[in-house]
């Protein structure tokens, strides 16, 4: 709980600077930063409902390239704009199946939670590359972080949200996720079985 809190607190913290970044009067930053709270805010009841109750419905069909986008929304511009390539999305789209939008949401959310601390979301000119593809009955997931701050290597211990992340994908999902800490930004590949992931 201490960690979720803390981790929230950083969002916000992070979210208001980016806000500050391009703000020209303080109506101008309410706006934007709201604009931003109310992305976080649905992201967050995508992450939510598997967590709380297992018979929470998510409502309409979920694409992966529509999840990404719900799940990153807080950290562009406010009016959803792309500006600066601060989130580029590429490859297949699959459907997603109902009872694994919640766990991916909380995957994706730990990996953008992360970035917004330490990596290249933490920098206005920073930005992260997501590619998509599906090969050989397998979905195949490649997060690219790019312009953020110069990386020295992994962490010493994994974090709560690693382990998190880590456990979603091989437990639930049957998969596998790896973390490439480069340079100049972490890349995560994450491969999960089509069916595990995609709607029938």
């Amino acid at each position: 709980m201490s960690h979720r809190v803390k981790n929230a607190f950083a969002l916000v913290n992070g979210i208001v600077a980016l806000s500050a970044r391009s703000a020209t009067t303080p109506q101008d930053m309410a706006q934007t930063i709201g604009a931003r709270l109310a992305a976080l805010a649905r992201a967050h009841d995508l992450a939510r409902p598997g967590l709380v109750q297992a018979e929470a419905k998510i409502g309409e069909p979920m694409t992966l390239h529509a999840l990404i986008r719900a799940v990153l929304a807080p950290y562009l511009d406010s009016d959803g704009s792309m500006k600066q390539e601060r989130l580029i999305v590429k490859g297949c789209d699959v459907p997603i199946a109902e009872k694994a939008v919640s766990s991916l949401a909380l995957v994706l959310h730990e990996l953008a939670t992360n970035s917004v601390k330490l990596g290249s979301l933490s920098l206005a000119k920073g930005g992260v590359r997501v590619d998509c593809s599906s090969t050989n009955g397998r979905v195949l997931v490649t997060w690219k972080e790019q312009r953020g701050p110069r990386l020295n290597g992994p962490p010493k211990r994994d974090g709560f949200g690693t382990l998190l992340a880590n456990q979603i994908v091989s437990g639930q999902f049957g998969g596998e996720i790896s973390y490439d800490w480069q340079p100049a930004g972490l890349v995560v590949r994450l491969s999960a079985p089509m069916e595990r992931i995609t709607a029938a």
